[in-house]
């Protein structure tokens, strides 16, 4: 049966003080692992020897390591500073092998792992390097959502200077102040904020303060199988088609008898009604936290159990949405799709395009995401870098940041990563990344809404429950909607307390 679409979650939820008590430990006896593994290899390579590192400026010790207001060129005198290397490294500025000579400074960068990322990171660095000579960029494959191990290294005192993070994570590590404040930086940089979508760039603020830039957006797309559509006489869809054209067209695509259909119209999986079915049912008028406070959950609202009866018809009442793999004969939901035809519609993230560009054996396309009576409910994943707290030179981190985030990085990101631009600038380029395929129609707005639980106090806490309650109500069918969102109510209530529902 298909796993929920909620993401696990690795991780107990982390106080300040747990931050002190893990310190205490050890990081490594936390871990159980080396806190920087070597990409791609085998072992742990020996840190690299260097001179003992600068103190901070001035400005930022005066501010407990939060950045001073920095200039280009006074971010080029601290440049200058050198600390100690890092372990293990893939990929490194050139000359810096020879750990940091005089003038040169070593920073590390933990970032994604996936194998084509190094080969993106590869082309990236020559041009940041020419630009900032005194810089070598250490690269380790860390991981979006390796946790613990991040939260180790900074307890221990030995964070990275630049790291990626994702989800809830960026918020949580603002709220603990464990990431540095970014607004002196960016007012006195060219990041080009604006630049940015900005329903993701501002879901990485608190209190009006930026603490993480994004990374990379990916957003839900609608695929659908071209030849199933030509089959049954069903125009392709339009870029303003509706929700109610989705549905009578899964309607005309589904064929052949239960259990196992030959064709079934759609493929969203139910259980992600934060993840992927999010942006249907948000299309419908869902509405699960106080648009001005996402500390306040609303699961109670009418339209929530408008929206997620929707839903739980259209998998059990019409059976023209494939819930789980044993509806498609055993099979996941992104090769049914793509593969063996079973789906003739599949809701799902950008990422799938660089998976089956080249190995699909359907004539695939993309649709806009159809529009419902509250919208079309464009959905973005939140993945964004941050400057720990306790890191030796701030002003250098950040000259690393706005490069790994510029437009130029977000161009080759998207050409050799496949991951799809945080940039509006760059959005074009990635829209005509595989020709004869309507991208285009799937690029995102502004009006793209983070990934709810992106924006959830103690997220991490909150969404396995809700998860296991998604199950029980689309896949085990254990009780109707209105129960299950009493249910999420009273998980939120019991963790959070009762100021943070309201109906």
């Amino acid at each position: 049966m298909t796993q929920p679409d909620h993401r696990s979650i690795e991780a107990r939820w982390y106080t300040r003080a747990t931050f002190l008590r893990i310190a205490a430990l050890g990081a490594t006896a936390i871990v159980g692992v080396p806190l920087l593994a070597t990409c791609g290899q085998g072992g742990t390579s020996a840190p690299a020897t260097s001179p003992a590192p600068a103190a901070p400026s001035a400005a930022s010790a005066a501010q407990g390591g939060q950045p001073a207001a920095t200039t280009a060129s006074a971010a080029a005198t601290s440049a200058r500073d050198t600390v100690t290397g890092t372990a293990a490294t893939s990929v490194q500025s050139a000359g810096s092998a020879s750990a940091a000579g005089k003038g040169q400074q070593t920073l590390s960068l933990w970032d994604r792992m996936e194998p084509t990322y190094n080969k993106f990171f590869t082309a990236w660095l020559p041009g940041f390097r020419a630009a900032h000579p005194n810089l070598n960029v250490e690269y380790v494959a860390f991981g979006e959502g390796n946790w613990e191990k991040l939260v180790a290294a900074m307890a221990g005192g030995t964070p990275p200077d630049v790291v990626i993070t994702n989800s809830w994570r960026p918020r949580y590590f603002a709220k603990q102040k464990q990431a540095i404040v970014l607004d002196p930086y960016i007012k006195t940089s060219q990041l080009d904020a604006q630049d940015f979508l900005q329903g993701i760039y501002k879901a990485m603020s608190v209190d009006g303060k930026q603490y993480a830039i994004p990374q990379y957006v990916n957003t839900n797309l609608m695929y659908y199988n071209r030849d199933l559509f030509k089959k049954m006489g069903l125009p392709s869809p339009t870029d303003d088609w509706t929700q109610d054209q989705f549905v009578d067209a899964a309607g005309h695509l589904t064929n052949g008898a239960l259990p196992v259909r030959q064709v079934w119209g759609m493929s969203v999986n139910p259980t992600g009604v934060t993840v992927r079915a999010c942006s249907l049912l948000w299309g419908r008028g869902a509405q699960y936290n106080d648009p001005d406070n996402p500390d306040v959950f609303t699961w109670g609202l009418p339209q929530n159990v408008t929206a997620l009866q929707w839903l739980y018809d259209l998998t059990w009442k019409d059976r023209d949405n494939a819930a789980t793999n044993d509806d498609r004969g055993g099979e996941a939901e992104d090769v049914a799709f793509f593969q063996s035809g079973k789906t003739a519609m599949f809701l799902e993230g950008a990422h799938q395009l660089l998976t089956w560009k080249d190995k699909a054996k359907v004539d695939w396309d993309v649709a806009a995401l159809p529009v419902g009576p509250s919208g079309r409910g464009e959905r973005g994943a939140v993945d964004g870098y941050i400057i720990p707290v306790g890191v030796k030179t701030p002003d250098s981190s950040w000259v690393v940041l706005e490069g790994i985030t510029s437009k130029e990085a977000n161009r080759l990101r998207s050409d050799l990563a496949g991951l799809p631009p945080a940039r509006k600038s760059q959005l074009e380029g990635w829209a005509s990344s595989i020709p004869n395929k309507n991208i285009k129609s799937g690029i995102p707005t502004d009006a793209v809404r983070p990934d709810p639980a992106a924006l959830w106090p103690r997220a991490a806490d909150i969404s396995g429950p809700l998860g296991d309650i998604w199950t029980k109500l689309y896949i085990k069918r254990q009780y109707g909607v209105q129960d299950a969102l009493k249910q999420a109510n009273d998980v939120v209530t019991g963790i959070l307390g009762a100021s943070a529902a309201k109906s």
